[in-house]
């Protein structure tokens, strides 16, 4: 059995010949308003299936290209039969005079074999509570159509954002392999600084490694000269011997003092070290106190420098 659409303005004739909403913005507000009237509803809305059975319009509405061909609809007519409703103020004079035989304006009336569309107008039968009813049940359609609307739409925009998202990552990938691959700032001027500071850094650690030795050594004989001074076997002297000094230079006679960097004497410099220990000015008593704080200075060079 073949299922014919309903028409939008409550044709019980069934039909196959039916005639969509044209396309036109002026002719469809015009279809529209009378069908809202028909409906009685001032928010409808045609859908993309919406049909007007050919019922609702006269036979000079129609005309033929050929003898045997299909029936075509005039453009600038609007349904003006079988209306149920009295505040439809349209009548079949207003059509009349806008009758045109141009066929480059017609809209071609198509043979429809789909199922039953959900913008149908209810049933002249209907009792008041199934036309309530059949009205609430269309708003709740029309509500979960925008709903499906807005879904595709959020995932078109879910798609878009991923595609983006691929793409940066894809630019981020590429940047890296350019960056590692040419590296602007390593020219040849900072590869030749850096070069150059490689061969001397050994020289550097060398140092830095002298001074912390020359500074513990240093450590080593002022704790050695210390001790020795406490016991009275260094002195400070310009004669002979302890014995020769006179009550004219007694002053010389006194004990070694440890003299403090920036004094007399520089502690900081191994040479400087070294010279102080072999001044003129000094005294060792016995030569074993002299090899011993040579020893604890630990300079074999400076050793057989001075010997």
């Amino acid at each position: 059995m073949i299922l014919w659409p309903k028409c939008a303005k409550s044709c019980l004739i069934e039909t196959s010949l039916s005639c969509r909403v044209p396309s036109d913005r002026a002719m469809r507000n015009r279809w529209i308003t009378i069908i809202r009237s028909s409906r009685e509803e001032q928010k409808w809305k045609p859908s993309a299936r919406t049909c007007i059975c050919s019922e609702h319009f006269r036979d000079n509405d129609f005309y033929r290209v050929t003898a045997t061909g299909p029936r075509r609809l005039k453009k600038s007519v609007i349904p003006t039969q079988a209306l149920f409703f009295a505040s439809l103020k349209h009548n079949g004079e207003e059509s009349a005079g806008n009758d045109s035989d141009d066929s480059s304006t017609d809209i071609t009336i198509e043979e429809i074999h789909f199922e039953e569309d959900s913008s149908d107008l209810d049933s002249v039968y209907d009792t008041p509570k199934e036309s309530k009813l059949r009205r609430e049940l269309r708003r709740k359609i029309a509500r979960n159509r925008k709903h499906l609307i807005k879904i595709e739409k959020l995932q078109r925009k879910h798609t878009q954002v991923k595609t983006r998202v691929c793409e940066l990552k894809s630019m981020i990938k590429e940047l890296k392999k350019k960056k590692k691959k040419n590296a602007d700032w390593w020219d040849d001027e900072t590869r030749r600084m850096v070069v150059e500071k490689k061969k001397a850094w050994p020289d550097v650690l060398a140092t830095q490694a002298t001074n912390r030795v020359s500074l513990g050594g240093m450590n080593k004989v002022k704790e050695c000269i210390e001790k020795k001074r406490n016991e009275k076997k260094v002195w400070k002297r310009f004669g002979e011997s302890e014995t020769e000094i006179g009550n004219s230079n007694r002053q010389c006679a006194v004990p070694l003092q440890i003299c403090r960097p920036g004094g007399q004497h520089e502690w900081q410099k191994a040479d400087n070290i070294q010279a102080w220990l072999h001044t003129k000015t000094i005294v060792f008593m016995d030569l074993e106190l002299k090899a011993e704080l040579l020893l604890k200075f630990n300079k074999d060079d400076y050793i057989k420098k001075f010997y």
